[in-house]
């Protein structure tokens, strides 16, 4: 099929203002610069450079305001890792915290109101017990310490009444653990653990009581605590001692726990940790929402940039186009 000719004066004007690069009179007036690439011959080149060109144009609207969003997406990237290690101290001291203590109820009677006939009894018992056994602990530790004609105590006696207090503080210290676990189960195991050992070296210092003293005149004999012979006597006597007082100690613990009050209450310091990982939290949370917002904002600059740089290359592609379709239909 023929392509249909154009009327000579038409084309003639046609290629005329193609040749002087006048734009074409339609819809496809755009961009003067576009219309002066045109006249390049260099079709890669003019691409080239109308897209460096429409980006150009672009970022000269635009490079104040995506300079900045680029600055505060860096600061604000500062500020939330710096918040990664309070935060993650706040939520260790938080996990840390037991949520609940036991509190009483405003209608509850004192505990000694509460306690059976039989624990009034024994809890005095058991007090006496205790004061009793720390008492022969100190004085058997201070007797050996002065027994051993150590010139140090003996011209510092003051020395040797504080060597003399490590049993009772170490009794104290083994009683004390019972305290820092959580489960009842563990707690009970532990007791036991101690019952247990303090029943075993009492059966070890009962041997070597009666090996070392066969007699009642031998036990006035202090000064055989320092020899030899009885170095194991000392150690289990020192021992047995310790468990002993730390077994009586849990013994009353156990009875006072039975009354422990049965209300849970919000721990006060479970509240101010909770506050405080919640604060650095929203803190962190608001510093990540505007940087998001920050991030949005540039990858939509750069989305535009792209999308204007394409429309150009579009406006100069067509235009170059239609010339040449244009001179093409003249030709014929």
């Amino acid at each position: 099929m023929s392509r249909k000719k154009l009327k000579p004066e038409v084309g003639q004007s046609l290629v005329q203002a193609n040749k002087i690069g006048t734009p074409l009179p339609s819809k496809t007036q755009g961009d003067p610069f576009i219309h002066k690439m045109r006249m390049c011959g260099d079709r890669e080149l003019a691409i080239q450079v109308v897209r460096e060109h429409a980006g150009t144009q672009f970022d000269r609207e635009h490079i104040q305001e995506l300079t900045e969003l680029q600055m505060r997406e860096s600061a604000l990237e500062k500020e939330y890792d710096a918040l990664n290690k309070p935060i993650e101290e706040a939520r260790t001291r938080k996990d840390g915290t037991s949520r609940y203590r036991k509190t009483v109820r405003s209608d509850q009677p004192s505990l000694w109101g509460q306690l059976h006939i039989k624990d009034k009894i024994s809890i005095p018992i058991l007090i006496v017990a205790l004061l009793t056994s720390l008492g022969i602990g100190f004085a058997n530790a201070y007797t050996a310490i002065m027994g051993s004609g150590d010139i140090a105590f003996l011209t510092n006696p003051t020395l040797a009444v504080l060597m003399a207090c490590v049993p009772a503080l170490v009794s104290l210290a083994l009683e004390r653990i019972n305290q820092l676990f959580d489960l009842d189960s563990t707690r009970r195991k532990y007791t036991f653990a101690v019952f247990t050992a303090t029943g075993v070296v009492a059966a070890g210092w009962a041997v070597l009581f009666a090996q070392n003293y066969g007699s009642a005149s031998s036990l006035s004999d202090w000064g055989s605590l320092v020899t030899g012979k009885s170095s194991f006597m000392i150690a289990s006597q020192l021992l047995l001692e310790i468990l002993t007082a730390s077994s009586l100690g849990l013994a009353l613990d156990e009875i006072v726990r039975k009354y422990e009050p049965d209300c849970n209450a919000d721990s006060p310091e479970i509240i101010k940790n909770e506050m405080a990982f919640e604060a650095i939290f929203q803190k962190q949370q608001a510093i990540l929402t505007e940087l998001s917002v920050c991030r949005g904002r540039i990858r939509t600059i750069e989305v535009s940039r792209q999308f204007v740089i394409e429309e150009k290359l579009c406006e100069f592609l067509f235009l170059k186009n239609y010339e040449s379709h244009l001179n093409n239909l003249t030709e014929d």
